[in-house]
């Protein structure tokens, strides 16, 4: 029977829970994950994020929208980059 330990990942991403919405969303961007654990400045676990947690909050506040164009994430939030996009 398949367990836990042969399908869990082992270089786990971590991020601290001073972070910034904007780093959280680009983490996971970046790595191409769902979920992050939350650690302590001793690497101790204090909790998880997902992007499901992203989306329930997302009516308090502006998580940045992203777009991938080729192999490259793109972010919009300002009206200059999305002018930018626009033009290509």
């Amino acid at each position: 029977m398949l367990k836990a330990k042969d399908i869990m990942t082992k270089d786990v991403v971590t991020i601290h829970p001073e972070a910034t919405v904007e780093e959280l969303a680009r983490l996971l961007i970046e790595h191409k994950i769902s979920g992050v654990p939350v650690v302590d400045n001793e690497n101790k676990l204090v909790g998880i994020v997902t992007e499901n947690d992203l989306i329930r909050k997302n009516k308090r506040f502006h998580i940045p929208t992203v777009i991938r164009l080729f192999d490259a994430y793109i972010l919009l939030g300002s009206g200059k980059a999305e002018e930018e996009i626009r033009k290509m």
